[in-house]
């Protein structure tokens, strides 16, 4: 058996307990960035920028995942390295 296999199909199991399925996880990360979404459209007139939109996609994840797990401490490092990263890219060079 391929152990790169065993490992990934180890992994996934492992996050799964965690985290739930990754069919709710989706649609969980849909409705936050579609709630993101309508508020920018309120406020600005326009959707979300797509950019701003796959970034704001990785701080959703974050998000899921400390709502599964509020005591996996490195769920809310990730979480601040991703909003550090934003605001360098995006807010930065505006």
């Amino acid at each position: 058996m391929d152990h790169t296999t065993t490992n990934v199909d180890e992994i996934l199991k492992q996050r799964g307990a965690v985290y739930g399925s990754y069919g709710a996880g989706v649609i969980c990360r849909a409705k936050i960035l579609n709630a993101l979404n309508d508020k920018h459209l309120e406020c600005n007139g326009t959707d979300l920028p797509e950019e701003l939109r796959i970034m704001f996609s990785d701080i959703a994840l974050k998000l899921m995942r400390i709502a599964s797990d509020p005591y996996h401490i490195d769920s809310y490092v990730d979480l601040a390295g991703y909003a550090k990263i934003i605001k360098e890219y995006k807010v930065e060079d505006n």
